[in-house]
């Protein structure tokens, strides 16, 4: 049936026109919810918009695109760029197995989304001096191609992996009805809109890093090419090493083969550090391969008493050091199924060599500074999925949490100077499901030991439970949500001499004097998050009880064990015009601490969660390692 609305098209372009700019231009991180409401709400009648355009009109194809992307922007576009969110896969669905027939792409600068919004001088100044992303650096990102069917998963993992490129403040992936050079409507095409917005180029940030005060500096998009170059300079407080400076090169998708180049460099006083690698992830369900090589030299000087301040304590370390981690995955395919399941096949290599050293073990049985390699054979089975939910242990952006089950069996010899070579067995199996107004449950086991002499030893067996309940709304601003986490370790054949650390699984907690194999613990959180801006941030207050049981080698768990719990509180906030992603401050009370040689009250700055739920499968050359600034 054919609509009859031209004539009345310009008093409906005004109405959807005013109505949504209005809103727009007095959204706040609030209101973005209603804003993407309005979006859908009028998706239909945008879309009918364009077949009404391109049967009637007939105008020029560079004119239609223009006009889509001003829609876009109108509708659901907020400057600053707070609170908004992708929805992931079910975004997609309604377009699924619909043929892509072309793919538009408009990269707006870091100010101003429309041509009524009234810039400031600084903002003007600022999009000037900004170097703007390419079409083409955003092009070789995209993970489908013309021709394709619409697949809901490659389009989630697209706008996942635009986001994490970390040059734009906006990403928005949409459609619209296709049609031919005739101006017919093509039946199940489609044109893909792909609606970027830059962050500004230039980024200085200051701030108490790694005991120090550091300035730094991050450029984008240096020369035109889609890179990162980092300048750091930091004050450590320390009259023997007064002054450090870092700086770091990154290089993303070269050549389009999603390849990434990362270099590292560090200098002062009393270190050189050196680092290069190449890294390719698995960025989608279509992937096949993925690879991590990394390089590194140290030259770095380290203190006998723990007291950087002490000369006489200093003394050097120099190594080498290789890690090669590689990875090819086989898709299993179901009958008139899609299938998320594949079968990974994959090898680890690293290699360390010290060519100076101070010890290797010291008073305490610390193992430091020893010369080891390992070459470690792993396959198994992973689900390419995830859920996508937020303010659990960040605020404001999304958290992709593990989905369905994987398994996976590594072994391979592993050597070091001590005990020479033994081989190493490790299984891994986890699994993670949400559940509709229940929350999400994520269950983790490991399972390790070394074979020598067909003996078994350092049999460690871990079993992990995470539960994330619901967000409940408090007030209209204030939402609260609950975390439970548990886990059990178990060691057996563990030699008196070759301890195990079992530390920082009370979070915050370290002892130089807490050895042993077998602990249980179980972490308590609630989060109070405030959903508005304040001094151009938004926060998260929380607070927290740990308790651990934890044993030395040939001590029984419970009946012999330490017992230490630790109780606190934290803020961790999010500014997107102050350039902080995440920090996190923690002041927590340990009332046994004295018993352990550490302070009862303790404060902690943290630059990442140190209990986010990470995804630990054959897909990823390790889980991430959060970064702790005492």
């Amino acid at each position: 049936m054919v609509l009859y609305y031209s004539k009345y098209q310009k008093y409906i372009k005004f109405i959807l026109f005013f109505s949504i700019f209005f809103g727009n231009k007095n959204s706040t991180a609030q209101q973005l919810d209603s804003i993407n409401m309005i979006y859908d709400s009028l998706r239909i009648a945008r879309d009918s918009l364009f077949e009404i355009e391109a049967l009637q009109n007939k105008e020029d194809r560079k004119t239609k695109v223009e006009n889509t992307f001003k829609y876009i922007s109108y509708i659901n576009y907020s400057d600053r760029g707070d609170g908004v969110q992708y929805k992931g896969i079910d975004k997609y669905k309604n377009e699924q197995n619909k043929e892509i027939v072309n793919i538009y792409i408009k990269i707006l600068p870091p100010f101003g989304s429309d041509e009524y919004e009234q810039l400031k001088k600084s903002q003007k100044l600022g999009n000037k001096l900004h170097l703007n992303s390419k079409e083409w650096q955003a092009r070789q990102d995209l993970l489908f191609k013309k021709g394709e069917k619409v697949n809901p998963s490659i389009f989630a993992d697209t706008e996942r992996l635009l986001w994490e490129r970390n040059r734009y403040k906006y990403v928005d992936i949409s459609f619209s009805q296709s049609c031919d050079d005739e101006d017919t409507m093509i039946v199940n095409g489609v044109d893909v809109y792909v609606f970027l917005v830059d962050k500004l180029s230039y980024t200085i940030s200051t701030g108490y890093v790694e005991e120090s005060f550091a300035v730094a500096t991050y450029i984008n998009n240096l020369f035109g090419f889609p890179n990162m170059l980092s300048l750091r300079f930091q004050t450590p407080f320390n009259k023997l090493n007064p002054l450090r400076f870092s700086t770091a090169y990154n290089y993303f998708n070269l050549f389009g083969t999603k390849i990434d180049l990362k270099t590292d460099f560090v200098f002062d006083k009393l270190n050189r550090k050196f680092s290069v690698g190449l890294k390719k992830n698995f960025v989608s369900l279509n992937s096949n391969w993925g690879f991590n090589f990394n390089y590194n030299f140290n030259n770095i000087k380290v203190s006998l008493n723990n007291n950087l301040r002490d000369p006489s304590s200093l003394v050097g370390a120099k190594s080498n050091e290789y890690n090669l981690w590689l990875a090819y995955a086989f898709p299993i395919k179901k009958k008139n199924k899609a299938s998320t399941l594949k079968f990974i096949l994959s090898t680890k290599l690293n290699y360390t060599n010290y060519m100076d050293r101070p010890f290797v073990i010291d008073g305490n049985y610390n193992e430091q500074f020893i010369n080891n390699s390992n070459y470690l054979f792993g396959f198994g089975f992973a689900h390419w999925e995830y859920n996508i939910l937020k303010n659990n242990f960040y605020v404001d952006i999304p958290e992709y949490l593990p989905k369905k089950w994987s398994l996976a069996l590594w072994l391979g010899p592993k050597i070091d100077e001590i005990v020479g070579m033994r081989n190493n067995l490790e299984l891994k199996a986890n699994y993670g499901k949400l559940f509709k107004k229940v929350g999400y449950f994520y269950t983790d086991f490991k399972y390790s030991t070394y074979i020598r002499k067909k003996k078994s030893e350092q049999m460690l067996i871990s079993l992990a439970q995470s539960y994330i309940t619901p967000s409940y709304k408090i007030s209209k601003n204030v939402f609260l949500r609950n975390l439970i986490s548990t886990k059990f370790n178990y060691g057996f054949f563990y030699p008196e001499n070759r301890y195990f650390n079992i530390n920082n699984l009370i979070r915050g907690f370290y002892s130089p004097t807490l050895r042993g194999s077998k602990s249980v613990t179980a972490s308590f959180e609630s989060n109070l998050l405030l959903n508005k801006k304040i001094a151009m941030s938004k926060g998260m207050l929380y607070a927290f009880a740990d308790v651990g049981w934890v044993s030395d080698n040939e001590k029984k768990l419970i009946s012999q064990s330490y017992f230490q719990y630790g109780v606190g509180f934290g803020l961790r906030l999010r500014s997107v015009d102050l350039g902080f992603p995440f920090i996190d401050f923690q002041f927590s009370f340990y009332p046994k601490g004295k018993d352990f040689n550490v302070n009862p009250f303790q404060f902690r700055l943290y630059e990442s969660s140190i209990n986010a739920i990470t995804t630990d499968n054959l897909f990823f050359a390790e889980p991430r390692e959060p970064n702790v600034l005492k």
